[in-house]
């Protein structure tokens, strides 16, 4: 195991951990592991390792559940009656504001329009695998 005061990028922490880069960047992104961006590259300390078993599991306990950033979201609200705005959609998932908007032209989300003419995305829309994948 490396010294606590070395730093690994993020391909190397992730061997280190028995995960994928992806997931390292995943943990970076939830702040569940700290690093610092060197030239565009992330350097993340040897001591961050202790954070994750060796399982690759982090230690802490992250809930599955999408969670808005001010509104916490239960699977229950995941109705067919409840719509999103794109910002709100957004924060559900990896897609921004634009893709969000691209997907509902495409077909690919279930669009709602409100009475007042604004456009909204169908919750049945997280229930498609393809965007399950992409939930936060």
């Amino acid at each position: 195991m490396p010294k606590p005061n070395n730093f690994l990028t993020a391909q190397e922490f992730a061997k280190t951990a028995g995960v994928s880069p992806a997931t390292v960047s995943k943990w970076l992104r939830e702040g569940t592991v700290s690093g610092v961006k060197r030239s565009g590259k992330w350097s993340i300390s040897s001591a961050e390792l202790a954070k994750v078993t060796p399982s690759g599991k982090t230690t802490e306990t992250h809930s599955p559940t999408p969670v808005h950033k001010s509104n916490p979201v239960s699977p229950a609200t995941h109705i067919a009656s409840k719509s999103y705005s794109i910002r709100e959609f957004s924060d559900l998932t990896y897609l921004t504001e634009f893709g969000v908007q691209k997907w509902l032209k495409e077909g690919r989300l279930k669009k709602i329009v409100a009475a007042d003419g604004q456009v909204k995305v169908d919750g049945t829309s997280l229930e498609d695998p393809h965007v399950k994948r992409l939930l936060r």
